[in-house]
């Protein structure tokens, strides 16, 4: 959150413009981010109760189904954010300019939002399993490591404004997502006793 928040305070330095595109555009992913949340907290409950059994099979099928419901739901938004992104954006501000960043801004966050929402089940998957030390610090590294420098660079450092600073986040939710996948299917969690 921390990082996050430190993100939120770089793209209000690029202008009152770009973070009102950047505010519409963050509504919109709670479309995807809350129902992945519901998600993740439904399979971190039906892994813990599995694990809690000794049906570490049926733990991983919670996963995986899970993981296909969210793909399911993330491929419905990224649709909607490719398809309409001005209509979408047009809630929030008629401003052209906003219109324009917002617009943009959808077609990265079509990615993006598939990628946090693979992230949180998996996330929620390992809370489940009580894997959570691990994760913790590759998040901590991640956002700190890359996601915020790489902000840097590409929003400032090579002028990409908005678009460079919501693609350093995307980045970050690609390797962080896929890291939390690998972990969930490497069995660590199956070695930690609660």
């Amino acid at each position: 959150m921390l990082g996050f928040a430190i993100f939120l305070v770089m793209v209000a330095d690029l202008g009152d413009v770009q973070m009102a595109a950047s505010q519409a555009f963050m509504a919109l992913l709670s479309l995807s981010f809350m129902q992945a949340s519901g998600l993740g907290i439904a399979v971190a409950t039906l892994v813990g109760r599995y694990i809690g059994s000794g049906q570490f099979e049926a733990a991983e099928k919670s996963f995986r189904s899970g993981m296909l419901f969210g793909l399911f739901i993330a491929g419905s938004v990224a649709l909607l954010f490719l398809l309409i992104p001005e209509l979408l954006i047009r809630i929030f501000s008629e401003d052209p300019d906003v219109l324009r960043m917002g617009a943009s801004l959808l077609v990265i966050g079509a990615f993006l939002q598939f990628f946090d929402a693979l992230g949180i089940i998996a996330d929620g998957a390992l809370h489940g399993a009580g894997d959570t030390r691990v994760p913790f610090v590759a998040r901590f590294l991640l956002a700190f490591g890359l996601m915020l420098p790489l902000v840097w660079l590409l929003a400032f450092r090579l002028d990409g404004g908005l678009n460079g600073a919501w693609t350093g986040g995307l980045v970050h939710m690609v390797f962080l997502a896929i890291y939390l996948i690998w972990r969930f299917h490497s069995g660590a969690w199956k070695k930690i006793q609660i």
